[in-house]
């Protein structure tokens, strides 16, 4: 098991209505300063050092590692990162876009409505 940890400064833009579902979303600005991959178990750390993961062969078990922007396979690195996000209910609702959006040109226009994230109850 391992953990991942992203800081992350967010700001709120202009509402929109989304036209295939209605739904209001705000558009969303990541700044992500900084993306840290903490191995859990001696196994992880071993595998990740072994595979060279993202370049480095210095994972230590409980101790978080900063990762480059540039590590293939990772949902993002740090930058700038600009979303469509809206709020039904208890569901969240991310922008659809094939590819992380870098610039406010290639901003989602449509909501994701397949891959909602649910709030659960206890």
């Amino acid at each position: 098991t391992s953990r991942t940890t992203n800081n992350v400064t967010i700001s709120y833009g202009e509402s929109i209505t989304v036209v295939d579902s209605g739904l209001t979303a705000r558009q969303v600005d990541l700044n992500v300063q900084e993306v840290l991959f903490t191995p859990l178990t001696e196994d992880v750390a071993s595998d990740w050092n072994e595979s060279l993961l993202c370049g480095l062969d210095t994972y230590t078990v409980n101790l978080p590692t900063e990762i480059a922007i540039d590590c293939e396979g990772l949902a993002f690195g740090t930058g700038e990162l600009v979303d469509l996000w809206a709020i039904d209910g208890n569901t969240l609702y991310f922008g659809s876009s094939q590819t992380n959006a870098l610039t406010p040109e290639s901003r989602p226009t449509t909501l994701d409505t397949s891959n909602p994230f649910r709030l659960q109850s206890n």
